[in-house]
């Protein structure tokens, strides 16, 4: 079975990843994060979630990734830890 993979990098703050089940779930944990760091006071965050994600990751210089990953290509490596 597939997974989402969410991927943030923000200036300044330790890489965020998470595992969701589907991009619904990864787009929504994306925009928890956009309005959890919202700090630009000259610019309300747009009500447009898609804006909001646009223009904060322009201005703060981070950067994300949405990716699905298969369950099966991930055991296949034999990394350690959680697949």
């Amino acid at each position: 079975m597939a997974k989402i993979i969410l991927f943030i990098r923000d200036p300044g703050r330790p890489d965020f990843t998470d595992v969701h089940d589907s991009h619904m779930q990864a787009k929504a944990a994306l925009l928890d994060h956009v309005k959890s760091r919202w700090s630009f006071s000259d610019l309300a965050i747009p009500t447009d979630s898609e804006r909001a994600i646009k223009d904060f990751f322009a201005r703060s210089g981070g950067s994300y990734v949405i990716a699905e990953v298969e369950g099966g290509a991930l055991g296949a490596l034999n990394f350690p830890g959680e697949a």
